[in-house]
């Protein structure tokens, strides 16, 4: 078996491997996409002896807002290995292919949606954001009262101006970099949203002419469902929520995605909504000191500590670290066999959604005291708002 980055030559293989392994329809949207998707992706397969497609995974790009500065990622998807040879390894040899590329990309993290979460805790990934799907009956309909400084246009993405489009993109990029944990899209993205949603419906949002938002979304049977909710202030959000709401008459029900870092319906008259967490993305530290010394920089540590990793996944991250403020050094020695933190751990204390009492409960800290500080240091970590699709 060999694993490699596959090209052009090898993407029809890619194509059938993606209509035979994965359970959503292959519609003339999402073929678009995806053979869009193969051309930005770095795509790595598992290969037989006569270059035969036995797995793959594909590696597309991304930007993460970690605390206000933009920082390059991994998006792991498509991640499939025929069944005639699971069990043989196929799968675990992608990961490590993975993130072993992920590594020399200069990418700090790998955020993925898991088909198994057992299966990628294996690898150092750990849970992460907090999904909310929600869903609004229409008697529960948010209405607030209208300010005639703001108006709406309503358009089809048919017909918006590539100078209206890039509004927008500039609106939602001033909105991912007030929140922590959001993806900062590029063009890549917006094309790809584009090829999945050919008709999406926008409505645009202005204060005294100046656009402050907008609302993408698509009307199915009698659901409205929300996919970007964009504004940049309160009374902005209150009238996309109007708009919503205005379509009592065809639509039953607003559904939507959010996630814990910010309420939707904290201010609706009757905030008794449907609502389902949904642990659907996990994430992974690449770069080991890289991040360190990112985090620390943001956080300096109060007191100076020290711990050992060993990561034989990604064994450039073993090593012992000491923390010094927001000095972040790094020494490998022979032999690491005392205060000894796993790498998914370091990704569940500064990344996942669990506060510092409950990591507390989870990492068995009254026998492992030197996690101590290391949980210190992430007690100010906010919830990540990331959406992002692959």
């Amino acid at each position: 078996m060999k694993i490699s980055q596959f090209n052009e030559s090898e993407f029809q293989q890619s194509i059938a491997l993606r209509k035979y392994v994965f359970r959503s329809p292959y519609t003339k949207a999402k073929a678009a996409d995806y053979q869009f998707l193969l051309q930005i992706a770095d795509s790595i397969g598992a290969f037989d002896d006569q270059g035969r497609l036995l797995g793959q995974v594909l590696n597309l790009p991304i930007f993460y807002n970690f605390y206000g500065q933009k920082v390059p990622a991994v998006g792991v998807n498509h991640v499939g290995v025929f069944p005639e040879t699971r069990g043989q390894g196929v799968a675990g040899k992608l990961m490590k292919a993975s993130l072993q590329q992920a590594y020399q990309q200069g990418q700090v993290l790998s955020i993925l949606q898991p088909f198994s979460v057992a299966f990628y805790r294996k690898y150092g990934f750990d849970l992460f954001a907090t999904r909310i799907h929600y869903q609004i009956s229409k008697e529960l309909f948010p209405q607030y009262t209208h300010e005639n400084v703001y108006r709406i246009e309503r358009w089809v993405r048919s017909e918006m101006s590539p100078s209206l489009m890039k509004v927008l993109c500039e609106v939602y990029e001033q909105f991912a970099q007030k929140r922590n944990g959001t993806q900062i899209r590029d063009t890549n993205w917006w094309r790809r949203m584009d090829l999945q949603f050919p008709e999406l419906n926008y409505a645009v949002i202005y204060q005294a002419d100046v656009c402050v938002g907008y609302l993408s979304y698509r009307i199915v049977d009698t659901n409205l469902e929300i996919i970007d909710f964009i504004y940049e202030n309160s009374q902005a959000a209150k009238e996309l929520w109007n708009f919503a709401s205005a379509h009592q008459s065809n639509v039953f029900q607003i559904c939507g995605t959010t996630t814990n870092a910010e309420s939707i319906n904290y201010s609706f008259a009757d905030p008794r909504i449907d609502q389902r967490l949904w642990y659907n993305t996990m994430i992974r530290i690449v770069d080991l000191p890289q991040f360190l010394k990112l985090w620390f920089a943001q956080f300096p540590a109060v007191k100076s500590f020290t711990f050992s990793v060993i990561d034989s996944v990604a064994p450039w991250n073993s090593g012992c670290y000491q923390i010094s403020g927001d000095t972040v050094s790094k020494s490998v020695t022979e032999k690491l066999d005392s205060d000894l933190v796993d790498i998914r751990e370091l990704a569940a204390i500064f990344l996942g959604p669990l506060t510092k009492g409950q990591l507390k409960e989870h990492l068995d800290d009254e026998n492992r005291p030197y996690l101590e500080p290391l949980l210190i240091s992430a007690e100010n970590k906010l919830p990540a708002h990331f959406l992002g699709e692959f």
